[in-house]
């Protein structure tokens, strides 16, 4: 029998998702571990999800706790009432179209009473598996400590299952601006930690490939998908530049201030394009040549449109 003393908040944001809201909810309800809050977020749905959970709230489906924001703010806003209604120990993200395994906050609380110095969780979710498998930092371990350094030099990629103490979230919250590029907010989270626990145990199954995923609005083509995506890496920079040389990322940091030039040149912003000369100086790197040239040549808006047309093809190849 697992002892229950530990309370979960499980994040959902939804906008319109009526096909699939109901199967992510009944994930929840089925688990054997009972002390939860379900917090799910309609981000003004318009399809019906709200109808859904509305008709589960009324009938007081249990550890549901419903909001509904009459305008879409995006998934990061969302996630953010969720964080202010929350009431848990520690906080689960469980997107819309996607489900928790059989007993798996039993399996999380082992994990936690197990390693209690840990704030900050790292699980697997179904569709990431492979990556595990492969990266030489997590293959062959059921366990691995992850500290804020193997991010900042590229030893970890992309996303897992956050289970994250609730003493962390209240020193952060998710930047509405943005609809989604969450990652920005974890790596606050990793410098504020320190050190996460990765357990090699898959925790949700991802449903993949959904035409209707937000993570398509990072897709180049799209409105203003390029101005966020440069100021997302100006902020990173801005945060964690220091981060980067006190753990010798040269490598990484170079590469991100060289990602960050090639954005603004194609944005036509040539005034900002010294400073990131600069900076790369400073590290002891330089910005690629054929970057300078095209400033030189002022041809920012043709790289604009090329990589525009390469990531609307790719799209439709997908």
């Amino acid at each position: 029998m697992v002892d229950e003393h530990l309370k979960f908040s499980i994040v959902t944001p939804v906008y319109n998702r009526k096909d699939c809201i109901k199967r992510c909810i009944d994930s929840v309800q089925k688990q054997s571990y009972s002390n939860w809050e379900h917090i799910v977020v309609d981000d003004g749905s318009d399809d019906g999800t709200d109808m859904i959970l509305e008709k589960l709230a009324k009938e007081k489906a249990k550890g549901l706790l419903y909001f509904r924001q009459l305008q879409n703010g995006g998934p990061n806003s969302a996630r953010n009432r969720a964080l202010d209604m929350s009431s848990g120990d520690f906080v689960l993200f469980l997107d819309s179209a996607d489900t928790l395994v059989p007993d798996a906050l039993s399996q999380i609380v082992k994990v936690i009473d197990e390693h209690p110095n840990y704030l900050h969780f790292l699980f697997i979710a179904g569709d990431r598996i492979d990556y595990c498998a492969q990266n030489p930092t997590l293959k062959g371990h059921y366990f691995a400590e992850i500290t804020f350094g193997d991010w900042l030099k590229g030893k970890l990629t992309g996303d897992f299952v956050h289970v994250v103490s609730a003493k962390i979230w209240d020193k952060a919250r998710f930047i509405e601006k943005y609809r989604i590029y969450e990652a920005l907010t974890f790596w606050d989270i990793y410098k504020l930690t320190q050190k996460q626990l990765f357990c090699n145990e898959v925790i949700i199954q991802v449903e993949l490939n959904r035409s209707d995923a937000v993570s398509r609005e990072a897709n180049l083509y799209k409105k203003n998908a390029i101005q966020f995506s440069k100021e997302v890496m100006g902020l990173m920079l801005q945060n964690h530049y220091q981060d980067y040389i006190d753990n010798n990322a040269i490598t990484n940091v170079l590469h991100l201030v060289n990602k960050l030039y090639f954005y603004t040149l194609m944005l036509g912003m040539y005034d900002e394009l010294s400073s990131y000369e600069e900076k790369a100086v400073a590290c002891g790197g330089r910005i690629k040549p054929v970057y300078k040239i095209a400033r030189t040549l002022h041809c920012g808006k043709l790289l604009c449109m090329g990589v525009k047309c390469y990531s609307f093809s790719k799209h439709l190849l997908d």
